[in-house]
């Protein structure tokens, strides 16, 4: 078959990475293939500053520029580092082995007698000539630039078997992370204007966008660890607090550092880990869970941290008991460690912000924005009991503290027969350590519901919805009384939360996965949208493209009444140009009288710990245009009227309309993840035209089914079956009579 009338064929399938030369497969849209990175280092910068970054990744073939969202930071692809030759690989351990030769001879003539030590020298510098002479006999071999092999002689011992494991691999004492396995620098300037807070920093390669990895701008000097083979502690006792450290923890690493302090000195200690690289497929609690020490020169601790409140990252406030050198240490809990697992550790004197902690300095999306319509009232303690409660005029919002062990807080409204109310607690997604529970108590005194945890269904960091929610309809006229507390009794002066009570408000958030999309010109790729539904809102959602959306089209747009998620198509016109823009999807639907139309988040699906998946909010939705092997080609189009109504009882027939595509020519059609009960039922092809077959398993399909169909395109080229892309998602309606 000839190649030109299969592009005609699927003028606009999308092939992202599978149709780009030496990146095609033959065995399908597999994710392994497109490009990805899993950390930067170091993965910050203070502002007015210029630096060099590394990211490591897989795939990352024929990168063309990297992006930072934002204003303020610039970033220049210096040079991409690949895996090794054979050549380089032999060369690599013939250096390590000489390295560790001179230490241990530097090593046996410090413990020789003063006579030995004379004569071995002698020898060294003899031995040193010949060695030069024999090197300059051969051609040198050169590394490849990497923070790793650039200079062999201040690593440690632990690094350099961490050198050979990551650029020799198996026989080692661990196999590579392929993950990781490439890597590309960039030179980072930063104006001096640039106020803190997080970017996200993404690679564009020939093959599409990478996902984000988060980078912060910071306002605090900073400095990169660096090891010694002799001097496990490094020194910074000649740098004046505050001060940030960016650091990598390899295999069973304990990274430490030396500065000093005075008596009186009330100094807050941060590690940023967790918040860096939110989650990591193989890891486990599925993230890098930093600990963090300080001990005095004695030896002595004085000062530990591996969480904070609900923030999987330590922080920790340090009161120096007298004058002298500290030592501060980082580690993960269970001492592993690899190029991942990144942090930025910050020293300051200034502990107030460990106690106030400002909205700014969380990442996105590690709490979902509030949807405050009520009217907030501050909080009257004490509080404890009905004969303390506080009234509150319903709706009302109130932001409160279980500001000690046993403490509950407890409000009174008046209620009427019939009427439903939610009550809602906020603590955990404000990182709260309240582990809340909620009673609603009628005027009899008795309890009629309560909540412990509830899942909220928003995307963040979250990993323990422990937050509780209640939607009741009142039995009786009369004043009722909502009790919160801590389920386990516990409670503190940073145990906050916010307290709703009021008749539901129905809403929804709209998340949109992946954050970065790529598509060559002409052609179509599935994305999905999520619906986060609130207060009993199960509506129809109406979506659509905003922003600079010209050139693009989106198929599907329809989140179905009572769904929670929809894969829709985005395509791209065969006339738009290559680059990358930042793209918005919104959702409109009726909320009783209003229209109420909601942007949506970009997120990245995100596996946790080898099982969970979680969304990961982004800071843009990015997508990229690449290069089509077609240019021009007429787009292919949905020919039936939609949406297409799959009756019980028979076939229905979807035609699409495939300008330049000859009768005869061999494709085959599969549905991509179908609804339960949906197959098609062949399919033909006719000169401009593909006709396929839709049925609905009366035993599986009982009811009335809604939901777009995302077809995938296949081929065969010299024996080889071959994915070629995905069609424009089909509206369908099955279960109907």
């Amino acid at each position: 078959m000839r190649p030109h009338v299969i592009a005609a064929a699927v003028a606009l399938c999308a092939g992202a990475a599978l149709l780009h030369g030496d990146d095609a497969v033959a065995d399908g849209p597999l994710d392994r293939y497109r490009p990805s990175i899993g950390y930067a280092y170091p993965a910050g910068g203070r502002a007015g500053t210029v630096f060099d970054v590394v990211l490591g990744g897989q795939n990352l073939r024929g990168v063309v520029a990297a992006h930072v969202s934002g204003e303020g930071v610039k970033a220049a692809v210096l040079r991409s580092v690949r895996a090794l030759s054979q050549q380089q690989q032999r060369e690599l351990v013939r250096r390590v082995a000489a390295e560790r030769k001179r230490r241990r001879d530097v090593a046996a003539a410090a413990a020789a007698p003063r006579g030995d030590r004379k004569r071995d020298r002698a020898r060294g510098r003899k031995a040193d000539r010949k060695d030069a002479a024999k090197a300059n006999t051969k051609q040198r071999i050169e590394l490849p630039r990497h923070p790793l092999l650039d200079d062999l002689t201040v690593l440690s011992e632990g690094r350099l078997d961490d050198v050979l494991t990551r650029f020799v691999g198996p026989g080692r004492k661990k196999q590579p992370n392929v993950q990781l396995a490439q890597m590309v620098e960039l030179s980072v300037e930063i104006a001096r204007d640039t106020p803190p807070g997080w970017r996200e920093i993404r690679l564009e390669t020939r093959a599409g966008l990478t996902n984000p990895v988060r980078f912060r701008v910071g306002d605090l000097p900073e400095v990169c660890e660096r090891e010694s083979p002799v001097v496990p502690v490094q020194d910074l006792t000649a740098r004046e607090l505050p001060l940030l450290v960016n650091g990598q923890l390899l295999a069973g690493d304990v990274d430490r550092f030396r500065f000093w302090a005075a008596r009186g000195q009330r100094l807050l200690i941060e590690a940023e880990a967790r918040s860096l690289v939110p989650f990591l497929a193989d890891a486990v609690p599925g993230w890098f869970q930093a600990v963090v020490r300080v001990r005095m020169a004695s030896g002595r601790e004085v000062a530990f941290s591996d969480d904070f409140d609900f923030d999987p990252d330590p922080r920790l406030v340090l009161d120096i008991p007298a004058d002298g050198d500290y030592v501060v240490e980082i580690y993960y809990s269970i001492h592993r460690g690899r190029e991942d697992f990144v942090y930025r550790l910050s020293l300051r004197e200034d502990a107030r912000k460990a106690w106030t902690p400002s909205p700014g300095d969380a990442p996105p999306g590690l709490v979902a924005p509030a949807r405050v319509r009520e009217r907030a009232t501050p909080e009257v303690e004490p509080n404890d009991d009905l004969a303390h409660a506080e009234d509150a005029l319903l709706p009302v919002a109130v932001r409160g503290t279980i500001g000690r062990p046993g403490d509950k807080d407890v409000f009174v409204f008046e209620g009427r027969a019939g009427a439903e109310i939610v009550i809602e607690v906020e603590a955990r997604r404000m990182l709260s350590p309240l582990d809340g529970v909620v009673r609603l108590v009628d005027p009899s005194g008795e309890v009629i519901a309560w909540s412990d945890d509830h899942d909220s269904g928003d995307p963040g960091l979250l990993t323990h919805d422990a937050d509780p929610y209640l939607r009741v309809r009142l039995p009786h006229d009369g004043a009722y009384a909502v009790e919160v507390s801590d389920v386990c009794g516990h409670g503190g002066v940073r145990s906050r939360y916010r307290l709703r009570i009021g008749p539901p408000l129905p809403d929804f958030d709209l998340v949109v996965s992946p954050s970065g999309v790529s598509v060559p010109a002409g052609r179509t790729v599935p994305v999905t949208v999520h619906a986060v539904r609130h207060d009993g809102f199960d509506g129809a959602i109406d979506l659509s493209l905003t922003g600079e959306s010209k050139g693009f089209s989106l198929s599907g747009g329809r989140i179905p009444s009572g769904a929670d998620s929809v894969r829709v198509t985005l395509s791209a016109r065969p006339d738009r140009r290559p680059g990358v823009i930042a793209l918005g999807l919104a959702g409109r639907a009726r909320i009783g009288a209003e229209d109420v139309v909601r942007q949506a988040v970009p997120a990245d699906d995100r596996l946790q710990a080898f099982i969970l998946r979680e969304l990961v909010p982004a800071q843009e939705w990015l997508v990229a245009v690449t290069r089509s092997g077609r240019r021009g080609a007429p787009p292919v189009t949905i020919a039936s009227e939609l949406p297409v109504v799959v009756p019980r009882a028979r076939n229905a027939r979807i035609d699409l309309r495939v300008p330049g595509l000859s009768a005869g020519t061999v494709l085959e059609l599969r549905l991509d993840n179908p609804p339960d009960g949906i197959a098609l039922d062949g399919w033909e092809v006719t000169a401009g035209r593909i006709t396929a077959f839709v049925k609905a398993d009366p035993e599986r399909v009982r009811g009335p089914l809604e939901d777009n169909l995302i077809v995938e395109v296949w081929t065969t080229v010299k024996k080889r079956r071959t994915f070629v892309g995905h069609l424009p998602a089909i509206w369908i309606r099955a279960g109907v009579r």
